[in-house]
């Protein structure tokens, strides 16, 4: 998703909104303003989401679909991509294309312009989740594939055909949504969710293990890199860029050209484990990383393990066996993945206590493999 911009006095989308949507299968698209007094009540009535204290949501656009993720154009243009499908009980889908086009051409902080566009389902398709804008294009999914459209000046939305960027991709198993980022250079990032909860033996069942290895891995739970400008390109494992991120959602890129990705970490952690987590933990737990992608790296996170480390053993255990028993546990807490030796992984001040580890030259170095699972 790209930079949100601010138009009009009110913030077209903000990350965290969207996400929200994504994950509740959202039919509208909210906007989120500063609110000009901390005690001001939201004009157009509450739209059920718990906001920091200054902010305000409005409904932006309504009944437009499961709406996933947004790109917003230079010109205040909101472009949506909605899902449909057995996430959503296979309800019946809308009328027209699942891609969507918005636009707030009057200033009031709603969408009075809303175009749908793209494959219909009577044509086959079922939506997607990533959207993105690069050049003069926009980049969308639909079922397995990332296609584009060619943005023309004055239109509101694409009028010619799709382009095919990427077909092939993996859209079995428990995460077959697959969100992307281009970057400056072209760069095309792709996540490829898990096909499973945490790459067990018996998927989502009681104190099944992992397996190991996690074959898995060779094609699911990582991104891959592709070529933004090329057309006709097909899946493969050989395009990994990285592994372990078990179901990246969140894509973005700082000034110097780094990426963040927000993983969804393993789910049912006391439905599988009910002796060594609450109920309560089972909703919380693990916590959801943000983590910097570097090429050929493999995910880990320390922190993240060791707490759940502490919470899990129900004795005090010394410091210096506190990563022998992480290790011991990991086919419990994290989805399995090649892992480089704890020495050659880096941490920022401040950046250990975030969870997101800063892999530095030598991540995919002296790989330890291990069965388990992350949510």
């Amino acid at each position: 998703m790209p930079n949100v911009g601010q138009k009009g006095g009110w913030i077209v989308a903000v990350l965290a909104v969207a996400a929200v949507m994504a994950q509740i299968g959202a039919t509208r698209v909210v906007a989120e303003t500063p609110a000009h007094k901390a005690t001001a009540s939201c004009p157009g009535g509450s739209t059920g989401i718990t906001l920091p204290k200054g902010f305000c949501a409005t409904i932006f656009a309504d009944k437009i679909g499961h709406a996933r993720q947004l790109a917003i154009a230079p010109d205040g243009t909101v472009f949506v991509d909605t899902w449909s499908g057995r996430y959503y009980g296979n309800d019946k889908p809308h009328e027209g294309g699942f891609l969507v086009a918005l636009k707030d051409t009057k200033g009031a902080g709603q969408a009075d312009v809303n175009v749908r566009f793209g494959q219909t389902f009577a044509e086959g398709g079922h939506g997607g989740t990533g959207i993105a804008l690069y050049k003069h294009w926009l980049y969308a999914e639909v079922n397995d594939r990332i296609e584009r459209y060619d943005l023309k000046e004055g239109e509101t939305a694409p009028a010619g055909p799709a382009e095919t960027i990427l077909s092939g991709m993996p859209i079995t198993g428990d995460h077959p949504m697959h969100p992307f980022a281009i970057d400056a250079q072209g760069n095309l990032f792709v996540s490829m969710g898990s096909a499973t909860n945490a790459c067990e033996v018996r998927n989502r069942m009681p104190h099944s293990p992992g397996n190991d290895p996690c074959t898995e891995l060779e094609t699911r739970a990582g991104i891959w890199k592709y070529d933004a400008n090329k057309a006709g390109q097909v899946f493969s494992a050989k395009e990994r860029y990285v592994s372990g991120i078990r179901n990246g959602e969140g894509f973005d890129f700082d000034t110097s050209g780094r990426l963040f990705v927000t993983q969804h970490g393993r789910d049912q952690l006391h439905e599988d484990w009910p002796e060594l987590y609450t109920t309560e933990q089972g909703f919380e737990l693990p916590a959801e990383e943000v983590m910097i992608v570097k090429d050929g790296a493999f995910a880990l996170v320390v922190v993240m393990l060791v707490l759940v480390a502490t919470v899990a053993i129900p004795v005090v255990v010394p410091m210096a066996m506190m990563v022998p028993v992480v290790m011991l546990m990991m086919p419990t807490i994290m989805i399995p993945m090649s892992m480089p030796a704890l020495d050659t992984m880096h941490y920022a001040a401040g950046d250990a206590l975030a969870g997101i580890p800063l892999c530095q030259g030598r991540c995919a170095s002296r790989q330890h493999d291990s069965g388990g699972g992350g949510k």
